[in-house]
């Protein structure tokens, strides 16, 4: 059985002291590849490092979180803009998208950092890794300017309702499926997740945030994807293992270049 950990940031300190014994904790709990989001440029040479220190499971992604989009957002998107026209190891662009959870103050900034990453997507043929959080209504509005240009991706960690996710599902993404699933309050995501097929779906912990239960309150990491999983599993009435060749063929036919990488 193989597991993807579609949406990890195993590049922050929360994991520096004991990085190794984590990684191995996932492989040993059937985990065996790991994407890696931006978050913004202070943080792509630690992804890009361990992208290199296990070229065969972490893949690296670039982009911009809406959380960080400040007065300086351009500076960052150049940053960007100069890793992309270059060879690079990058496997999707992201994380990107708006959040409307902790302010309003750089909205008009997210969206137009928002638009950019969609723009490169369709320039550099590359997936997405979204991020929208209380901001779904707003990040249609902007999907909605690059609508027919084959767009594909992710809505990580995906909190939104099943009339939502249509829309979603409708743009070309699919639906990152968390911890929050295994939560006494996550009622809607449950009710996404029996909505909709399995094929609509990948695994993600967004570690070291959002342990599921029972280690909710701990950090995170990727060997809990096997309880999202089992979770999952039982939601939809299969077995763990047609769930895990599910969520794992879906994660490399949306970030294909994985398997470009796998043969060079």
């Amino acid at each position: 059985m193989i597991l993807v950990d579609s949406h990890v940031h195993f590049y922050t300190e929360a994991y520096k002291e004991d990085l190794e014994v984590v990684m191995q904790k996932a492989f040993a709990n059937d985990v065996n590849y790991f994407l890696l989001p931006g978050i913004s440029s202070s943080h792509q040479k630690a992804i890009n490092a361990m992208a290199e220190t296990y070229p065969d499971s972490c893949f690296p992604m670039i982009g911009l979180h809406p959380t960080d989009v400040f007065q300086n957002y351009r500076d960052e998107l150049n940053f960007i803009q100069q890793e992309l026209s270059q060879p690079n190891p990058y496997i999707a662009l992201g994380e990107t998208g708006l959040d409307l959870h902790w302010d309003e103050q750089f909205l008009q900034e997210q969206k137009n950092a928002f638009a950019q990453h969609l723009q490169w997507a369709i320039d550099y043929n590359l997936p997405l890794s979204i991020h929208v959080r209380k901001a779904f209504n707003e990040a249609f509005e902007v999907l909605n300017d690059f609508k027919g240009q084959n767009l594909k991706g992710v809505f990580h960690c995906f909190s939104g309702s099943i009339e939502q996710a249509k829309e979603v599902i409708k743009y070309g993404f699919s639906l990152g499926i968390s911890g929050v699933l295994t939560y006494k309050n996550g009622r809607v995501l449950k009710e996404v997740a029996a909505y909709f097929p399995l094929e609509d779906m990948v695994l993600e912990t967004d570690a070291p945030w959002l342990s599921p239960e029972p280690y909710r309150g701990k950090r995170n990491d990727s060997s809990n994807i096997r309880v999202i999983a089992e979770t999952l599993a039982q939601i939809k009435g299969v077995s763990i293992e047609q769930l895990a060749e599910i969520t794992t063929a879906n994660c490399f036919r949306i970030f294909d270049k994985m398997q470009y990488l796998f043969q060079k």
